[in-house]
């Protein structure tokens, strides 16, 4: 399954009503009965506990309802090793691991939409509870002041201490949250952050959020940085993904990156461009995904895609034809920050 992060900070504003999806969440309050930040994390953790355990219950039932209602899965359970031994089919938890795991979509939407509340609303008090509230129900149309605002406060994917340290305690819950639930089949309910092509049809079904972010527009692209966000060079970017709760989520965080072709033309180029994988990777990174494609040539395949049929571009964790994409995705992936030297 997968869990849309930012419809639950909208809940969190909103009495724990979704604008697109209804009332999703418990009743809580709203954004203007929390007079301190850490009044709004409270609430904001409340209600991403309740999404947990809804989708854990929804989750529960389901694989009860394919063990009792004849889906065994005999040759899956014939294959899988342990589940002979045991005498249990695959569905009745014969096989050695049984966890079940929920992806989560929009991280950086999410950690950039809750500290831009943070600075701005109880840090620097530049923009009130009901102007953002405002802003946000009207699509920015009429604030685009306040959404140049939102968008120049900091973000993830810049090695920003507090921001890190933000992003790490909002996913850090959410691990722990999911964790402490066992499924039928007598393993764990795990997370993982590989969302492929979905963080475009996530971003459908969201209203604007407060890092700036339009309603309907894609969200970031698994654990990576919103496009075009991460302006502090590749060096940041790597701090920054590698301070989330990375080894709780089962090698599944990808970060998706774009590397341009010249640094890729010198043995000098390739050896910067490997010590920056390796540098992922002694950090505790999980998957460093590259596209190696210019915005030029993304942009003429857009415009002529007869000519340009064979352009394939990495999309959350695997890689696909460049003109299968959308509009809107296409434009994300356009819009990643591209590594040069």
């Amino acid at each position: 399954g997968a869990l849309g992060l930012p419809n639950y900070l909208w809940c969190t504003l909103n009495d724990g009503l979704d604008p697109m999806l209804g009332q999703i969440g418990p009743h809580t309050g709203r954004f203007a009965d929390f007079k301190t930040f850490d009044d709004f994390m409270a609430v904001l953790k409340r209600q991403m506990q309740f999404a947990v355990d809804g989708a854990v219950a929804n989750s529960t039932r389901a694989l009860k309802d394919r063990f009792t209602q004849g889906d065994p899965k005999m040759c899956r359970t014939l294959f899988t090793r342990d589940c002979v031994k045991r005498r249990k089919s695959f569905e009745a938890g014969g096989a050695r691991y049984n966890w079940t795991m929920f992806s989560f979509q929009g991280i950086a939407t999410l950690i950039d939409s809750v500290m831009a509340i943070r600075k701005l609303v109880y840090e620097e008090r530049k923009i009130t509870q009901e102007e953002l509230m405002a802003a946000l129900k009207a699509d920015f149309n009429g604030y685009e002041n306040i959404r140049q605002m939102l968008l120049a406060a900091p973000k993830y994917g810049n090695d920003i201490p507090e921001v890190d340290k933000l992003g790490s305690e909002l996913i850090g819950f959410l691990n722990k949250a999911f964790h402490q639930h066992e499924t039928p089949r007598g393993g764990r309910y795990l997370t993982c952050c590989i969302v492929f092509s979905t963080y475009g049809a996530a971003g459908k079904t969201l209203a604007a959020t407060p890092d700036g972010r339009h309603s309907g527009a894609v969200l970031n692209d698994s654990a990576a940085p919103s496009a075009g966000r991460d302006m502090s060079g590749p060096t940041a970017l790597i701090k920054s993904t590698t301070t989330l709760p990375l080894s709780d989520m089962l090698g599944t965080p990808v970060v998706n990156v774009r590397l341009s072709k010249s640094m890729l033309s010198s043995p000098d180029g390739m050896g910067k461009a490997l010590s920056l994988l390796k540098s992922y990777f002694q950090l505790g990174g999980m998957q460093w995904q590259v596209s190696v494609a210019s915005a030029d040539e993304m942009r003429a395949a857009k415009k002529e895609p007869e000519n340009w049929r064979n352009l394939i571009v990495r999309i959350g964790g695997f890689s696909i034809y460049f003109n299968s994409l959308s509009p809107e995705m296409q434009d994300s992936v356009i819009a990643r920050t591209e590594i040069c030297s």
